[in-house]
């Protein structure tokens, strides 16, 4: 079953078209990562499928829905990693996973997540003393914190 759907995606700032007619189709349970270069438009994309920014044409449809007039509980069951995720520097690990659960009716616990993503060693560890990779894994973790229904076959 398709879970996101793209056809003829297109976007373009100050007269520049940086989106071309994008096409694509997602089952439920793939992982899909959209690589390509700086200005590429990727992040524009992600961005665009979650909602978060408007296209100039074509259609989107996340589990048949349009993103762009999605009602808000809809957002509940996307998750979303962005390119960056700027939490408080002094914010502790344990605390960022604790705060974006919050946000959920039913959140995967903290300790799951922290231990699914290997970052239980330093739950207690502010933010910005981490590594990159921590911090990737912890924004991965914040964005299936609150059970996204793609994920909902995942064991953690």
């Amino acid at each position: 079953m398709e879970i996101i759907r793209a056809r003829d995606v297109r976007r373009s700032y100050g007269g520049r078209e940086i989106l071309h007619g994008v096409d694509f189709d997602v089952a439920q349970g793939t992982i899909l990562g959209i690589l390509g270069p700086n200005g590429s438009g990727k992040t524009t994309l992600v961005e665009i499928l979650g909602g978060l920014r408007p296209r100039d044409g074509g259609t989107v449809e996340i589990e048949g829905t349009d993103p762009r007039t999605a009602p808000p509980a809809w957002r509940s069951r996307v998750g979303m990693q962005l390119q960056q995720c700027r939490l408080p520097a002094r914010l502790r690990v344990a605390e960022a996973v604790d705060l974006f659960g919050s946000f959920y009716e039913e959140p995967v616990p903290t300790a799951e997540l922290l231990a699914a993503f290997d970052l239980d060693e330093c739950a207690q560890c502010p933010v910005e003393k981490t590594s990159g990779g921590q911090q990737q894994r912890l924004s991965v973790a914040l964005a299936l914190v609150g059970r996204p229904r793609s994920w909902t076959r995942c064991s953690w």
